[in-house]
């Protein structure tokens, strides 16, 4: 949106190219990204592991207890938003280890 804009118009993307340096359109193509992302947050997940930027998208439906990210490749409960766990239902492992052992991005 054009803070100085009557009305906050939204400014078009090719726009916002032209005057940013190349750092800068990355910068705004990653915060757009998690910006949109945000605003759908019960149809896109980021992979719970730190430093990992692999996001996915469940449908309506779609909604799985398990999930491997194909980038980091590391197991995880969607349920509990924690590493996988096979010895423990969410509730248990949620007890014994913490909610989200992985890490914050959930």
């Amino acid at each position: 949106m054009c803070p100085l804009c009557p009305g906050q118009k939204e400014i078009a993307y090719g726009a916002i190219k032209e005057f940013l340096d190349e750092k800068y359109q990355k910068r705004y193509d990653h915060f757009s990204f998690k910006a949109a992302m945000m605003k759908n947050a019960q149809r896109f997940f980021s992979c719970p592991t730190p430093d990992c930027e692999y996001v996915f998208c469940l449908e309506a439906g779609d909604r799985k207890e398990f999930f491997c990210c194909p980038k980091c490749n590391i197991d995880y409960c969607l349920e509990c938003e924690s590493e996988w766990h096979t010895d423990y239902d969410c509730k248990e492992y949620q007890r014994v280890y913490g909610k989200g052992k992985l890490g914050t991005q959930f």
